[in-house]
């Protein structure tokens, strides 16, 4: 019966929080947040993360995580704040068509939704220049 469950037990209290939730704030430094995630990514992610699942458990948890993010479309949805590490946006997933239509899908949100913002956290360059006092 657990395994027909579309999201492990230890992730039940965080939807439960989420749903009730007026603003949810995310830093991400290594992928996509999965409210974030196109299908496709979606699917690299979650096939990345539990290889010896079935096709049909790993389309459960791919529609589960589409499902979830349909509550950043409601009619009074929570404010979404996502923090992503530049990284994040540079890591490759997939073929360059999925990350360029990943990159599309978290423009287009932030741009057409009031309630969701995306900040980027640009990597720094290291300076050889080195400062000394007189």
């Amino acid at each position: 019966m657990a395994r027909r469950e579309p999201f492990p037990g230890k992730y039940l209290r965080a939807i439960e929080l989420e749903a009730e939730a007026s603003v949810i704030e995310e830093y991400a430094s290594a992928t996509v947040p999965g409210l974030l995630q196109t299908r496709d990514v979606a699917t690299f992610s979650l096939h990345a993360g539990h290889p010896h699942t079935s096709p049909i458990e790993l389309k459960q948890m791919i529609d589960a995580r589409m499902k979830r993010q349909e509550s950043m479309c409601g009619a009074k949805p929570p404010r979404w704040a996502f923090i992503l590490d530049e990284a994040v946006l540079r890591r490759p997933v997939g073929s360059p068509a999925v990350m360029a239509a990943q990159l599309g899908s978290i423009i287009r949100r932030s741009s057409e939704s009031s309630y969701i913002t995306v900040q980027v956290l640009r990597i720094g360059r290291v300076s050889t220049r080195r400062w000394v006092g007189r």
